[in-house]
């Protein structure tokens, strides 16, 4: 099973036939007060859909005061996760010709 931080308080997950993103959720009150607790929040085939999800949830979580500041905010997250999503396209590919030896 993958296990990877992607950004912020979200991981990358896996099983035998899907992507998995879980969220980062800090316990706020009763029993478990303070401590983790990990949520999947979305199940992908791909990563690019993972990835694409992950933008929007980003963004829409910003503290943003203005336009402006939403617009750099989005752009910065889209570069590091554009990078991310290209570094695992050619994780796939040299997948592939591992399964084609």
């Amino acid at each position: 099973m993958v296990e990877i931080n992607l950004i912020e308080n979200y991981y990358l997950k896996s099983d035998a036939r899907q992507w998995i993103l879980s969220e980062k959720k800090v316990i706020e009150s009763g029993k478990g007060k303070g401590s983790i607790k990990w949520n999947d929040v979305g199940y992908y085939t791909s990563i690019k859909t993972l990835v694409r999800d992950l933008l929007e949830r980003v963004v829409r979580q910003e503290n943003a005061t203005s336009l402006n500041e939403l617009i750099q905010y989005a752009t910065e997250k889209k570069d590091a996760l554009k990078l991310l999503c290209t570094r695992f396209e050619l994780f796939e590919l040299e997948l592939e010709k591992i399964k084609e030896e």
